[in-house]
């Protein structure tokens, strides 16, 4: 009987605050979504499924989740490439290699309002990083990267690479470093180029669940 209610008795403060924190603002959010609710007006008034037929109905909505998928497209594929590149650059365990991790990790341990402030002060328009070192090249700039529509989802895209991309880069490290030595060992003795020695143990090794 023991072993049957341990487990659950300690989960039960994680899945307290799963419960208070995530999934009942979650269900709140859903029922809230059936009525209208206005600042001006005393309570709210059941609208059933209006508002979702409102949002369908409305291009900003539409625009956001294009935006949205382009924003997933410009950071993930770029991202996870460059993530596995650095791991295979990086693999072997020298010295030099693991100063190199941790420089590239460190952007996922800088807080979010902090990478905000250093990401703004480098595209900030005409004293920024960015505009400073660009004019150097081709004369005074004042470009507002974050207020133009062609330039901002490209600046954020930029600054989630940089965010994200360390973090990645461990798990592959985990796989590659994982392989046996003997197996990079024979791949070698074989005579194996380099690209299909990558592909057939170190990318399996990486791609598998």
């Amino acid at each position: 009987m023991r072993k049957t209610w341990l487990p659950w008795l300690i989960l039960s403060p994680s899945l307290l605050f799963l419960l208070l924190f995530t999934w009942f603002p979650l269900g709140r959010s859903v029922y809230d979504s059936l009525f209208d609710t206005r600042m001006a007006s005393d309570g709210a008034q059941y609208v059933g499924l209006d508002n979702f037929a409102r949002l369908f109905a409305d291009g900003v909505f539409w625009q956001s989740l294009v935006n949205n998928l382009l924003y997933i497209l410009l950071t993930v594929v770029p991202g996870v490439t460059l993530a596995l590149l650095l791991a295979v650059a990086l693999s072997e365990n020298h010295r030099v290699n693991r100063w190199l991790r941790t420089a590239f990790f460190f952007p996922m341990i800088i807080p979010m309002v902090s990478a905000a402030a250093l990401w703004l002060f480098i595209f900030m328009p005409g004293l920024g990083l960015l505009d400073h070192y660009l004019a150097k090249l081709f004369g005074p700039m004042n470009n507002n990267w974050l207020g133009r529509s062609n330039s901002a989802l490209l600046a954020l895209a930029l600054i989630g690479v940089w965010k994200f991309a360390g973090y990645y880069m461990l798990f592959f490290l985990a796989g590659l470093q994982s392989i046996p030595a003997s197996t990079r060992e024979a791949a070698l003795m074989e005579g194996l180029p380099a690209r299909r020695s990558f592909l057939r143990s170190r990318y399996r090794c990486c791609a598998r669940p």
